[in-house]
């Protein structure tokens, strides 16, 4: 390993709850706000921030906050109606 590579299974580099959350909110807006010229298109772009959301989800377990859960699964349900 060299002197700019990091071990990411020791620590090292750790990234906050905070940040993963931010950094999910972030993928999930831009995934729901691409333009898609149709339906497939949408439920694509959908679907993929859902995917987004299920990784927050894993990587989160037992540390998440509810609200924050919440807000980011409400994020991928935007795009259906009421």
């Amino acid at each position: 390993m060299g002197p700019q590579q990091t071990d990411h299974r020791t620590g090292n580099n750790a990234v906050s709850y905070g940040e993963i959350t931010i950094a999910t909110e972030f993928e999930i807006r831009r995934l729901m706000t691409l333009p898609a010229s149709d339906l497939l298109g949408r439920s694509r772009n959908a679907a993929w921030a859902y995917g987004v959301y299920l990784g927050w989800e894993k990587i989160t377990r037992g540390r998440r906050m509810p609200e924050d859960d919440e807000r980011l699964h409400r994020l991928t349900r935007a795009h259906e109606p009421g």
